[in-house]
């Protein structure tokens, strides 16, 4: 093989593994909301609680969903290992077609969805409430918990943006902690 064709093969394989592990990046029209901070998270595995910790950057702003005029939020959570690499992303664009309006993107793979509950029960085998933990980032509480969740604004900043958010599922015994950087 010689060295145009060698070329042109390794720029073949960048543009398919590009193609394969891109994740959905919502167009963002408006600058967005970041969040940033830790999280952890505890559920029960094979008869032991386990345990699962690192960092996140959740950029999060309201579009116009396809068709209609009211707005939805856009968002793409990083999920980072304590030493601060992204490990997964989860996005959500509610412009994109129907059934690839959620997608989870790892280094092994990309996994899409229409929702973001019907991606975190398939990729995680439980429902992780992120739409629902979204009204609860505003400086004011929501009204009505979501269901099967129960989420406490545990402490906030001075300008009334959420510093700790606490999440418990009874059902699944699976709690989640964000701690939010400033």
């Amino acid at each position: 093989m010689n060295r145009r064709h060698l070329l042109l093969a390794c720029a073949s394989a960048s543009l398919l593994t590009a193609c394969v592990t891109a994740p959905i990046r919502p167009e963002l029209t408006e600058t967005p909301t970041l969040y940033s901070g830790r999280f952890s998270i505890s559920f029960p595995k094979e008869g032991l609680t386990q345990r699962e910790q690192g960092g996140f950057e959740w950029k999060i702003q309201s579009a116009l969903a396809p068709k209609t005029a009211e707005p939805e939020k856009a968002m793409q959570l990083s999920l980072l290992n304590p030493l601060g690499s992204i490990v997964a992303i989860i996005a959500y664009d509610p412009k994109a077609s129907v059934d690839k309006r959620a997608s989870f993107t790892s280094p092994l793979q990309t996994d899409y969805a229409p929702t973001l509950n019907v991606l975190m029960q398939r990729t995680l085998g439980w429902r992780l409430p992120l739409t629902e933990l979204l009204p609860w980032l505003e400086t004011t509480e929501p009204r009505s918990q979501p269901e099967e969740w129960a989420i406490t604004v545990v402490s906030r900043f001075d300008g009334g943006r959420p510093k700790l958010i606490t999440a418990y599922n009874p059902a699944l015994s699976l709690s989640v902690r964000l701690v939010f950087e400033q």
